[in-house]
């Protein structure tokens, strides 16, 4: 558009400053032409507010019905499923599985999506979100995908010192790694297995699964993990701290009612 716009590609370029500050001239200028707020400050970030969620949603509408005229004449239909999960999991459980679904199911392009943190709807431009925990959500259908018992685990050295000083005093002084803010796994498993809450020690929130297993194995804190470290067990560079559980925890897709009607969501055994 803007080509056609400006009669020229070199102007084009020239118009479409992407820098930081242009950017948000062009979100501030949209705003005020629209008449309401599109996004809304975090203290890390932003997120689209109430009208600026339903603008972006009627635009990302647009953009695939674009899409779909566009295939259209060539005969193509698009049948495409984008998965949000962590990278961690992606690598460890779907990539395994990859081959193994395009051949079942060869109309439908998978497109796995990264995801950290949070999973925000409206944010996150995703058709079936697997996410970590027990699957409490309310406004969207979740099921779960497989068990996946969480409990603490530590490099060989650091597993080493806990216990030879007893897991209270020693968990007390080790750095206890969460995978986002407000998680309550290590209250849990404390409460669990019996240790007061003053055994946690200090703790740090890595929402990034890999740098939070790779901080785990470099001996510098202890995190709760479950059956995608398995490998690292294995080969002896983590080892589990206590048979104690959070057997409840597993693996659960939750979608977003944007791609409730997408019918290839649903195929079982995906």
């Amino acid at each position: 558009m803007a080509v056609a716009r400006l009669g020229g590609i070199t102007a084009a370029a020239q118009g479409l400053d992407p820098t930081k500050g242009a950017i948000s001239h062009r979100i501030k200028a949209l705003a005020a032409a629209l008449g309401f707020d599109l996004l809304r400050r975090l203290p890390r970030g932003v997120r689209p507010a109430q009208k600026g969620a339903q603008l972006l949603h009627a635009a990302r509408s647009a953009v695939d019905a674009l899409d779909r005229q566009i295939l259209a004449p060539r005969g193509e239909s698009r049948r495409s499923v984008t998965p949000g999960l962590s990278t961690y999991v992606g690598s460890r459980w779907l990539s395994p599985r990859l081959m193994g679904f395009s051949e079942a199911h060869p109309a439908i392009r998978l497109r796995p999506q990264p995801m950290i943190g949070r999973f925000d709807p409206e944010r996150d431009r995703v058709d079936v979100a697997i996410r970590r925990g027990r699957g409490e959500r309310r406004d969207m259908p979740v099921t779960p995908l497989f068990a996946c018992p969480a409990w603490p685990a530590a490099s060989p050295a650091l597993a080493g010192r806990i216990g030879g000083l007893g897991r209270e005093r020693s968990l007390g002084n080790a750095i206890l790694l969460d995978d986002r803010d407000g998680s309550t796994a290590w209250q849990e498993w404390l409460e669990r297995v019996g240790l007061p809450q003053h055994a946690s020690g200090a703790r740090l929130t890595i929402p990034d699964p890999d740098l939070r297993v790779q901080t785990v194995i470099d001996g510098q804190g202890v995190a709760i993990n479950g059956r995608p470290v398995q490998p690292g067990l294995d080969d002896g560079r983590l080892r589990r701290l206590s048979p104690a559980a959070l057997g409840d925890y597993g693996r659960h897709p939750a979608i977003p009612p944007r791609a409730a009607g997408n019918p290839d969501v649903a195929i079982p055994g995906r």
